[in-house]
């Protein structure tokens, strides 16, 4: 019985593989609609490597090295905030103040 997510058709729009950088998500949230607010690129620290000192001191060398700037895209995660571009209609609909009357 083959497994649901071999079928590459099982989540065909619901994903990409290839939203990985943070200007390809920019560029996907962007044709789907949506404006960036935030993105970061967020380092971790290299607990997971604390079984051996040799590799720990390398997780910690790379984590020092992705800490800069210019080795931003090499950091192990990507933190994004994007938000739905309102239309001209709904904009106009939100801005005009809201009367409230009592009948007595």
């Amino acid at each position: 019985v083959p497994l649901l997510a071999e079928d590459p058709a099982t989540f065909a729009g619901l994903s990409s593989d290839k939203a990985n950088t943070a200007g390809a998500l920019s560029k996907l949230f962007g044709q789907a609609g949506f404006d960036q607010c935030e993105l970061e690129m967020i380092n971790h620290y290299p607990a997971y490597l604390m079984f051996s000192p040799v590799l720990f001191r390398l997780g910690v060398l790379y984590e020092r090295i992705t800490s800069l700037e210019i080795f931003r895209g090499l950091r192990g995660s990507i933190l994004a905030v994007f938000e739905k571009r309102r239309t001209p209609a709904a904009a106009q609909t939100q801005s005009r103040p809201t009367v409230q009357t009592m009948e007595a």
